[in-house]
């Protein structure tokens, strides 16, 4: 089963206090999910980096939303057409985990609230 809230969390790993602090403000942010094939990896640092928030992510005031600018290229909702050839079709907002360096955050877990029920 995904991990997708505090307390799963803390039965795989013991959060450091800034990735606990996160929980505090997850209304703000991208939201939360491990994906199970991942649960028993947390202990490798890159893992954990790329799936367990840190309460730093909101002091990223100078970052962009849009890092690709693809808003600019969006001919139509979820519809990126950047390059002559090609578009990109973003069919949905629903990721197997959310990474924490996600740049498409700015629509991506948008309909997926992250609570601390089990």
């Amino acid at each position: 089963m995904s991990i997708s809230s505090l307390s799963k969390l803390k039965e795989r790993i013991t959060p450091t206090q800034d990735e606990e602090a996160w929980f505090l403000h997850k209304q703000e942010g991208l939201a939360f999910l491990i994906p199970s094939a991942l649960e028993a990896k947390l202990n490798i640092k890159s893992i954990r980096t790329q799936f367990v928030p840190n309460v730093h992510e909101f002091d990223q005031s100078s970052l962009t939303d849009d890092p690709q600018n693809e808003s600019k290229f969006t001919v139509v909702p979820r519809l990126v057409h950047r390059y002559k050839n090609r578009v990109a079709f973003t069919v949905t907002d629903k990721c197997f985990g959310y990474c924490r360096h996600c740049f498409r955050r700015r629509f991506t877990s948008q309909n997926a609230p992250c609570t601390d029920a089990d």
